[in-house]
Formats: structure tokens, C-alpha cells, sequence
């Protein structure tokens, strides 16, 4: 249930917002994360805190994201936020007791489960925003792509939660950031200006600094 509604207010900001500035309002997600952790016992130390910090300076440098601007649709980054960050933090949790593979498999039919019903409903009714749509043959691969990458990307995640703290992941997520504008250059020509440029750099050393700062430990 977190999970689909994350992503569904995702996919309703990226109506209003940019993706840098989805991305970046979101990015209150590692504190969040961050926070819980103080009450589930994996507190972070203070190189994590500071880079955490570092590295959401770093995003809003890239994005400079304003709320005056974006009016309303600013709050559904921020409810995606939350709702992931509960997501995140029960995905730890489990996958200390369940195989990625196998967790991950279920988290795809449970969420099927959940919006086929509700697919069918809205469609009946004649409720457009939830509703099948028929989608041309490029579309249907694009699609098929953002399921597969989703796929791939949910299951090293859970790996990732496996084997690490939330603390230590939680700083790491802004190298996204710095992803999410090289794709941006590649895909769209779209270059970063000096001082998202300067940000895109924060992040990546931030990200770095906890990787190698953070003690090794067997997986669990």
C-alpha cells in the first residue's frame, strides 16, 4: 500500500512539477529515513548525519527547486517522501528474514492484487484517471522498459537493504540526483548551470565519503 501510493503521487507531481524539482522536494526522504532510524536502533554517526545534510545542499544546488513557484503540487513530492520512507524502513526490516528475489516477486503480486480490482472498478464506472488505456506499440515498450529498469532497480535496493543499515544508505540515494542530470545531458542536451554543476559534485563526493567512511560488515 505504501508503496503504490508513492509512486502513483509521483506520477501525479510529474503533472505539475519538472523531475529535477519532483526529485529534489522529494529528497526530504534520507532525513526521514534518518530519523526513523534513531527509534529502530540504527542511528546514524555524525559523518552520516553531516553528509546526509552535504548531500540534500548538494541536490538543491542542482534542482533549485521553489515553492513559491509550484504552488500546491510541492506537497505530493513531500507525501512521497514519508510514504517511501515507511516503505524503505519495512524493507529492511523484512528482508533480513525473506530473499530479495521472493520479497520483491510477492511486493509485484500484492500490488496487482490491489489496483486490477480498482482497474476494473473505475473503469465501469467511466472513471478516467482510473481506468484501462489502450497504449500504440512504442508506448507499450517504453512501458515495458520502466517495468523491467523498475524491476531491476527494486530488487538491488532490497539487496542493498539486506545488507547495509538505513543510515548508511539514506546519503547515498542523492547520488541519484547526479545520475538523474547526466541522463538529463544525455537524453534531452539539457546542461546544468555553474552552480547546479558545483551541486552535482557535492552530491557525488558526499555519496563517496560515506561509502568509504562507513566500517565494513558481514551481510546478515
Amino acid at each position: 500500500i505504501l508503496h503504490v501510493t508513492a509512486i502513483s503521487c509521483f506520477f501525479l507531481s510529474l503533472r505539475y512539477l519538472p523531475l529535477a524539482d519532483a526529485l529534489a522536494i522529494a529528497y526530504v526522504m534520507p532525513f526521514i529515513i534518518l530519523s526513523i532510524g534513531w527509534f529502530t536502533g540504527e542511528k546514524a554517526n555524525r559523518i552520516q548525519l553531516a553528509m546526509c545534510v552535504l548531500g540534500f545542499a548538494g541536490s538543491m544546488m542542482v534542482v533549485q527547486p521553489s515553492f513559491e513557484q509550484v504552488g500546491w503540487p510541492a506537497f505530493l513530492p513531500l507525501i512521497v517522501a514519508f510514504l517511501f520512507s515507511g516503505f524503505v524502513i519495512i524493507t529492511r526490516r523484512i528482508s533480513q528474514h525473506i530473499d530479495p528475489i521472493e520479497l520483491q516477486a510477492m511486493n509485484g503480486i500484492l500490488v496487482c492484487s490491489l489496483l486490477i480490482p480498482l482497474l476494473i472498478t473505475g473503469t465501469f464506472i467511466g472513471w478516467g484517471e482510473i481506468s484501462f488505456a489502450s497504449v500504440t506499440q512504442t508506448q507499450f515498450y517504453y512501458l515495458l522498459g520502466v517495468g523491467l529498469l523498475g524491476t531491476l532497480a527494486h530488487v538491488s535496493m532490497t539487496y542493498g537493504l539486506k545488507m547495509a543499515p538505513t543510515s548508511v544508505l539514506a546519503p547515498v540515494q542523492y547520488l541519484e540526483i547526479a545520475f538523474g542530470a547526466l541522463f538529463g545531458w544525455l537524453f534531452f542536451k539539457d546542461l546544468p548551470n555553474g552552480l547546479a554543476a558545483i551541486g552535482i559534485l557535492v552530491v557525488i563526493v558526499a555519496g563517496l565519503v560515506v561509502l568509504f567512511s562507513t566500517p565494513k560488515s558481514k551481510p546478515n
